[in-house]
């Protein structure tokens, strides 16, 4: 089984080198890696480009116009020539031999793969061995509805999620109309009953980024009501909905209580 790992650049230069870096030790030789910089105002593509004379595996392009980085998702995953699309961001990595734990779940007939996600700040914080191990597990359209890249406690994302690419087109790929794409996708998945299994192994780290909508909660209000609206009706909608905001609730006090407790 091959894999690509699909990459959106913007604005990201002085993350290039670490986010490579790090993908062409999670792969093999077979493997391949599509990055695309969505018209940075920086000489992100320069980087790009210098860092693909010494790999093989990668390949780099340049949107003509700025395209956002759902488009440019979807454009990587068009040109992929590997079986199953691998997902991170332009800043985040992934763990040594991060694809070795996949080849399985897929020859079982998992259609999405989640694996462990560990958060963080600096690259230097980052242990790129670590492993999680864990029972597999499956994700239900209630898991995902209600879960919100959270089940029994443990985290997963769109980072490091690997997607069998015949399953990723016949879904329409990453939805151009919504801003979190991630869960939109998870959600179209889980009510077309693909099989969504959480494995352990080697971990995506993804790295938070002040400034990102996830930081923005008003915002991200906003957009998860209208990805809510588009899968669940009724009761189940509201009750996504309040769960929600319960959690920003829960966030909002947590912050708000360690910005006093530095103050005071």
């Amino acid at each position: 089984m091959k894999f690509t790992v699909i990459i959106p650049f913007y604005n990201q230069a002085h993350f290039v080198d670490d986010t490579l870096q790090s993908v062409l030790a999670a792969i093999r030789e077979e493997d391949e890696v599509i990055a695309i910089d969505d018209c940075s105002p920086d000489n992100t593509f320069e980087v790009l480009q210098h860092a693909a004379k010494a790999d093989h595996r990668l390949r780099v392009y340049q949107n003509e116009t700025n395209q956002r980085q759902v488009k440019t998702m979807n454009r990587a995953a068009s040109m992929a020539t590997g079986d199953a699309l691998i997902v991170i961001g332009g800043d985040d990595l992934l763990g040594h031999n991060f694809v070795m734990q996949l080849e399985r779940a897929f020859s079982q007939g998992a259609d999405l793969v989640f694996s462990p996600v560990q958060f963080f700040h600096e690259t230097k914080s980052v242990d790129f061995l670590a492993r999680y191990q864990r029972d597999n597990d499956f994700l239900t359209f209630d898991d995902v509805l209600f879960g919100w890249g959270s089940k029994s406690g443990e985290k997963y994302s769109i980072i490091g999620c690997a997607i069998r690419k015949t399953v990723f087109i016949e879904l329409g790929g990453f939805s151009e109309d919504v801003v979190i794409e991630d869960h939109d996708f998870f959600l179209k998945a889980a009510k077309q009953n693909k099989k969504m299994q959480l494995i352990g192994g080697q971990y995506a780290f993804y790295r938070q980024v002040a400034g990102s909508i996830s930081s923005n909660m008003k915002r991200m209000i906003k957009e998860d009501y209208r990805v809510i609206s588009k899968h669940a009706v009724g009761a189940k909608k509201w009750m996504a909905m309040s769960k929600r905001l319960a959690i920003f609730a829960t966030v909002y006090l947590k912050r708000k209580f360690r910005i006093n407790e530095r103050t005071s």
